[in-house]
């Protein structure tokens, strides 16, 4: 069972964090202080959530929000997901498609990993389980926009602090349910419900160009492009925040 936490009342919010992140990056959004219901969630070996399997793929991380969703009594949501979290939430919607009500996906994009990306995914299992310190101490820093780092220094000290919460375990065990993702473009382009897109003209992580022209013409997803990385609810939090509860006012109104 994940660790989760339930804020305020309201329209239910479902946050889900991103690869060797946990419930405290959503630090940067208090939903619960502007009438929604915040449930934020620890993935499998991350934060405070034990890890389960060598490969934690990503229905088995749906299923365990679906579970969370269960033992709260909540039917329906609006979810909002970076990065890897992203990945989760389009594998929920496949899974079960009457419990998202609408997305922000957050830094994160529906493509399956290339023949490269696979093989970068099998080295980075292989640095982690050598050495984790020094993983994350270089791996945090290239989320960051890279002509920003030394004025990042602290936002990348906060990184290194969440990503140190996680067990080696949870980390390879993600690593390869990343790996192992299907492309799930047409999920995102044939839903009907309101899709929120934030990404980052320096992201490293994701390729925004092609999120751009796979996503942009659909009258259901909206599309909005920051000057900064990987890591925009820690280089332009309250950018983020903004983009973020205007699209909820605007589609998810109480």
């Amino acid at each position: 069972m994940l660790y989760y936490e339930v804020k305020g009342s309201g329209k239910p919010v479902v946050l889900v964090h991103g690869f060797m992140e946990n419930h405290k990056m959503w630090d940067f959004l208090p939903l619960d202080e502007s009438e929604y219901q915040s449930i934020l969630v620890d993935l499998p070996g991350h934060g405070l959530s034990d890890s389960e399997f060598v490969l934690h793929s990503m229905e088995f991380m749906a299923d365990e929000i679906m579970e969370v969703l269960n033992r709260t009594g909540i039917a329906e949501a609006y979810f909002i997901a970076h990065s890897m979290g992203g990945y989760v939430i389009l594998a929920l919607m496949q899974r079960y498609p009457d419990v998202v009500k609408g997305l922000t996906l957050f830094f994160s994009s529906p493509f399956a990993d290339t023949e490269d990306k696979k093989m970068q995914r099998l080295r980075a299992v292989e640095s982690a389980q050598n050495d984790l310190d020094a993983f994350i101490n270089v791996g945090v820093p290239n989320l960051f926009n890279a002509n920003l780092i030394q004025d990042l220094k602290d936002e990348i000290i906060i990184a290194k602090s969440w990503a140190k919460e996680a067990a080696l375990q949870g980390i390879t065990a993600a690593i390869l349910g990343m790996r192992e993702r299907p492309d799930r473009t047409d999920i995102l382009l044939n839903t009907t419900i309101p899709v929120q897109v934030i990404c980052g003209s320096f992201d490293s992580a994701v390729n925004t160009e092609l999120v751009r022209k796979t996503l942009a013409g659909y009258p259901h997803i909206s599309i909005k492009e920051l000057p900064i990385g990987h890591m925009g609810h820690l280089e332009a939090p309250e950018s983020c925040e903004n983009l973020i509860l205007q699209f909820l006012q605007k589609k998810y109104i109480r």
